[in-house]
């Protein structure tokens, strides 16, 4: 039966034709994830939408920036409203809050795919396969960590590295050098790669232990 009526009926339409999205692998360095891809929403979502009647509309509500701790990343927190509209005119609203981070000019864009990605999973109830929100305890195997904090757990790392490498050398070098140190570091962490934030701890721990900067170097007495 098409759909028809007020959006409301065409929401419920919706939900009941609607695919079930599955995430997809993602491989980084050594590990292996699952997560939702952006394109893959859009592309199932898409047609269901259009014989539905029913289109979107973004508004951003708020955009708030902050600097990361190490001042090399920025956070993009956004709240969006999503208004859905019916050829009638009835229209219901859904208002997202989402974040994202990124080390160049995308965590805006970040921030806005996480918005519309989760809010229409939210909206017409798409099963995640994710651990509940307020499950107190979780098996470390259970937990699921992005690519994206992969990404960025490996790339605090290795700015910690090149920080200690480079000296005075200019910044291909140093680059270069921090390469070389990389293995070194991973060696004496005791880690393959890094997938979770202990692992980053430790490898920047190890950083720290291979390459002491001056006023870390421990004093020694001339004979």
């Amino acid at each position: 039966m098409e759909p028809s009526g007020t959006i409301y009926e065409r929401m419920a339409w919706l939900m009941d034709h609607l695919p079930v999205i599955k995430k997809r692998e993602v491989k980084a360095g050594n590990q292996r994830y699952k997560a939702f891809a952006i394109d893959d929403i859009y592309l199932e979502f898409h047609p269901h939408f259009a014989t539905a009647g029913v289109f979107i509309m973004p508004q951003v509500e708020s955009v708030e920036y902050v600097t990361s701790g190490d001042g090399r990343a920025i956070d993009a927190r956004v709240i969006v409203t999503y208004t859905f509209y019916a050829p009638d005119g009835t229209n219901v609203a859904m208002r997202v809050a989402a974040e994202g981070r990124d080390y160049q000019d995308k965590a805006t864009n970040k921030a806005l795919q996480q918005a519309i990605k989760y809010g229409l999973i939210q909206a017409f109830l798409q099963p995640t396969g994710e651990p509940d929100a307020d499950t107190e305890r979780l098996e470390a195997e259970d937990v699921v960590i992005s690519a994206k904090d992969v990404t960025q757990l490996t790339n605090a790392a290795r700015l910690v590295v090149y920080d200690r490498v480079k000296g005075d050398l200019d910044t291909d070098a140093a680059k270069e050098e921090a390469g070389r140190a990389w293995p070194l570091v991973l060696e004496k962490a005791g880690v393959k790669a890094i997938g979770t934030p202990e692992d980053r701890d430790k490898v920047i721990s190890a950083a720290r232990e291979l390459f002491p900067t001056a006023d870390e170097a421990p004093f020694e007495e001339k004979p």
